[in-house]
């Protein structure tokens, strides 16, 4: 064996017979030294099936591997108890926030609180408006009991008045005045307003004064159209005799 002198380093190292200077330059491979008995080394974490580690679409991916679910799908049970009072013709309007808030993705008690605030305020607005009604009526009462033209001592000759215009648009056409009645009481609320009152009150009390569409004792009745116009307008007719 011979000894090489490094260039510039004053040392020298054992020369290997036969190699030549490149490959005797080349180190040699370390040796691995076993684990001791008995030991093992904790294998690399398995990665998750359902998501790519640091991937911006695997973390929108469920660790389960199952994908979210989307609104409408939800597989809880789903019940919505209608608020007291809700008729038949209220039902389909339900039916139809049902079917939206599965759409919506909500829950059942979710859903829930919203039929419930919703009933809460149209139970106060429908307290309100009875409330107006009721006052509205006890108004109107008052005003028609106080006024000095078909109140107070006249009230009850006010009533029969009314009843007489009834009567006689009922007669002459076809129920009228008992349908221009209920109109006005159930829509309007105005079954005692002192105005619509007094307008009954003086077309019967002027029916009773020309005794239109009544028959006095001894009175013939008309057959001819003439002598019916004549009846129902008297002024008329002696206007026309005198002519």
């Amino acid at each position: 064996m011979t000894t090489e002198t490094t260039p510039g380093e004053g040392t020298t190292t054992p020369a290997i017979a036969g190699a030549t200077p490149e490959t005797a330059a080349i180190p040699a491979t370390p040796e691995v030294t076993p684990a001791p008995a008995g030991k093992q080394e904790a294998a690399p974490p398995k990665a998750d099936p359902g998501t790519k580690p640091g991937s911006l679409l695997g973390d929108a991916v469920k660790t389960d591997g199952q994908p979210e679910k989307t609104p409408g799908t939800t597989e809880e049970p789903f019940e919505i108890k209608l608020p007291e009072g809700v008729t038949d013709a209220d039902k389909p309007m339900f039916d139809s926030f049902t079917t939206t808030a599965k759409e919506l993705g909500l829950k059942g008690e979710q859903a829930q609180k919203l039929v419930d605030f919703y009933a809460g305020v149209m139970g106060e607005r429908n307290k309100a408006a009875a409330a107006d009604w009721e006052k509205r009526q006890a108004e109107d009462r008052k005003a028609l009991e106080t006024s000095p033209s078909i109140g107070g001592a006249k009230l009850e000759a006010t009533r029969q008045d009314v009843r007489k215009a009834v009567l006689h648009l009922d007669r002459t056409f076809d129920g009228l005045g008992t349908r221009a009645v209920k109109q006005l009481e159930t829509r309007y609320a105005a079954g005692n307003d002192p105005v619509i009152a007094e307008l009954f009150a003086r077309i019967g009390s002027a029916l009773a004064e020309d005794s239109i569409g009544g028959k006095t004792a001894g009175e013939k009745t008309p057959t001819t159209e003439e002598e019916r116009m004549a009846k129902r307008y008297p002024s008329h007719a002696k206007l026309s005799r005198g002519a």
